[in-house]
């Protein structure tokens, strides 16, 4: 659940019971695209089975936008709504887009976007789903790829 506190938009996770913090996961678009293709079955027990909440960092919206633009045209609509309807959407807030800023090629290697998604988990306490390279072995990454 989103928060205003002044000017600043927070994530805040609401526990199943008083006193019990849930780790959220944070789904990166590597692990929608394996999940749509069928090609990751844990990409697709975590989505389909995991009783903790996830969420997407809005930069995962235009990424899925941008790929199935390239691919299939008619699926952008389709493939963005799902993302939507099964996970909170963080935007890219000014405490996020700053941290991606100091993130980017000190943390991690790859583009911004991905520096966005660690900022976002980092942000939001989330563990990142991923198969991403970049993401590899880093602290509080669920890591799906080979």
């Amino acid at each position: 659940m989103l928060q205003r506190q002044g000017a600043i938009l927070t994530f805040r996770r609401l526990s199943a019971r008083p006193g019990e913090i849930r780790i959220a996961f944070l789904i990166d678009t590597w692990t929608w695209i394996e999940y749509w293709k069928g090609a990751n079955k844990k990409a697709i027990q975590i989505i389909d089975e995991s009783t903790e909440p996830f969420m997407v960092s809005s930069i995962t919206i235009a990424e899925v936008a941008q790929i199935y633009r390239q691919r299939e045209k008619r699926l952008v609509t389709v493939r963005t709504d799902d993302v939507a309807a099964r996970a909170e959407v963080v935007p890219v807030t000014f405490e996020i887009a700053r941290l991606a800023g100091q993130l980017r090629n000190t943390e991690i290697d790859g583009g911004i976007a991905d520096a966005i998604i660690l900022a976002t988990a980092r942000l939001t306490s989330s563990k990142i789903v991923t198969g991403d390279q970049h993401f590899k072995g880093k602290k509080n990454v669920v890591y799906l790829g080979v």
